[in-house]
């Protein structure tokens, strides 16, 4: 018999968040740059609240959390694509906009190039996941723990640099287009 290898949810989840914000945060941290922002500060915060919300969506619906982690790489391939292939952020708006458009408009974005983004970024790490990851649900103590060190951190940031909290909550909210899943 085959010994199978389990990853505990928190260990998934915090592997699971900086993946997504590392491939796919590429347009956010250029954005960062360019507009003199430090891009270690928002992307911690995003990759602890990010982890969070799976922590607790996966303690209330354990049996899912692989398929949502999967739907989530695939739609951040295709998102990631026409923000590379257009630079444009996308928001809800435009993915409204992108269900609502007809055959003969949406046959015309489709390429090569997409489809091997969404084979590369999507569809090869969703089909890992489906495949190897084996996730074993974590003590609720394990979890609140964990939950109780990230809400710690999030605020030891917003605490110590409050200037740069304000900036990026206020002056630059448009930064969340550019960081898929979190801009649709």
């Amino acid at each position: 018999m085959i010994k199978r290898k389990y990853l505990n949810s928190i260990t998934f989840f915090q592997v699971y968040s900086f993946f997504t914000l590392s491939v796919y945060g590429y347009f956010f941290f250029t954005q960062c740059i360019e507009n003199k922002i430090s891009p270690f500060y928002l992307p911690v915060c995003f990759i602890i609240i990010w982890q969070s919300l799976f922590i607790l969506f996966s303690l209330l619906f354990h049996n899912i959390t692989k398929t949502l982690c999967m739907i989530l790489l695939i739609g951040n391939a295709v998102v990631f694509y026409f923000m590379y292939a257009y630079h444009i952020p996308i928001d809800k708006i435009m993915l409204m906009n992108a269900l609502q458009t007809d055959r003969a408009e949406a046959s015309e974005l489709m390429n090569i190039k997409l489809f091997i983004a969404l084979l590369v970024l999507g569809i090869c790490p969703a089909t890992w996941i489906g495949i190897k990851a084996f996730i074993h649900p974590c003590s609720i103590q394990r979890i609140l723990k964990s939950l109780i060190l990230s809400l710690s951190i999030i605020l030891i940031c917003g605490t110590l640099t409050p200037t740069q909290t304000n900036i990026l909550m206020r002056r630059f909210k448009y930064l969340q287009a550019y960081l898929p899943p979190i801009n649709y």
